[in-house]
């Protein structure tokens, strides 16, 4: 009886799960894809992930592949060596290290939870309110253009000719444009409004009809051959989306943390060690020596 009464304690010890030390703070998860690999550790790519978050999948693509971001590879490669030979120091067990490290996780942990509750404060109808309040704002008169620009006027001429005889107005901007912000785009100017364009480009795209090729138009820069290709009072909702967007997060995080603020029980502590009572929308009044306009108990 006591040989299986042994055995049945040594089955039940074996079925414990074995005791995991708790990784030290700042640790990243080691899963893969990596950045890169340091004396075995991972870095993994969730690191620029969370860094990069909120940068389209345009912009992200662009940082990868800029010089910034071999330099970026490497600041992490650093921290990563300088991590391991503190935590092997024993440097995160300091007092200063663990309020440091609580300090980043309060800052970490409230950033997140702040994207959370922008995130959902965003609504199909609270995008259609906010557009309908700055409808002002969005509705101005716009036209789009695209134009040729050449030093020349014997040149812009020659290229009126070869576009009213049928010739292909894109081709023709990327090969003798001189201007660089529109000539890879086939001359495309975009949506602009009268006041933020040249003049005399203004004028024309604004009194032609949409598809008219008008020149040349000579301004300050050069001369142009313009093409009308379209004209609108406003700029609809779904081209100011995002904008209105963070001005609707901005709005309801504002009222959020007031509110969260007057709900809170806040008290200052004073001089004397009692605690004056406060609010959260602003601390009491100072006598001029610590205590508060009340009597300085709180009371």
């Amino acid at each position: 009886m006591r040989a299986i009464a042994l055995l049945a304690a040594l089955a039940l010890t074996a079925c414990q799960p074995v005791p995991v030390d708790a990784p030290p703070p700042g640790a990243f998860p080691e899963t893969e894809p990596a950045v890169a690999v340091v004396d075995g550790h991972i870095i993994p790519t969730l690191v620029v992930d969370a860094i990069t978050n909120g940068l389209s999948d345009e912009e992200r693509e662009q940082f990868e592949n800029s010089p910034q971001y071999a330099e970026f590879q490497d600041g992490l490669i650093t921290q990563e060596i300088l991590y391991r030979k503190a935590i092997a120091a024993g440097a995160h067990e300091s007092d200063n290290a663990q309020l440091l490290v609580a300090l980043a996780a309060r800052e970490a942990i409230v950033r997140a939870y702040m994207e959370q509750v922008g995130e959902e404060s965003v609504t199909d109808e609270g995008i259609a309110q906010e557009y309908e309040d700055r409808a002002v704002e969005f509705r101005r008169e716009e036209a789009k253009a695209s134009h040729i620009l050449v030093r020349d006027a014997a040149l812009a001429a020659d290229l009126k000719a070869q576009l009213d005889a049928g010739g292909d107005f894109s081709a023709l901007a990327a090969e003798h444009s001189i201007d660089p912000g529109s000539k890879d785009k086939g001359g495309d100017l975009g949506w602009f409004q009268r006041e933020r364009m040249l003049p005399e480009v203004a004028d024309a795209a604004f009194a032609g009809a949409e598809g008219n090729v008008i020149g040349p138009v000579e301004s300050r820069v050069g001369f142009h051959i313009i093409r009308v290709d379209g004209r609108r009072d406003s700029r609809p909702l779904d081209e100011v989306r995002g904008e209105l967007e963070e001005s609707v997060k901005a709005a309801a995080l504002d009222q959020f943390v007031r509110e969260a603020k007057e709900a809170a029980e806040i008290l200052y502590p004073t001089a004397d060690g009692d605690a004056a009572e406060g609010t959260g929308a602003a601390a009491p009044a100072d006598d001029g020596h610590g205590h508060g306009a009340d009597d300085g108990h709180g009371h």
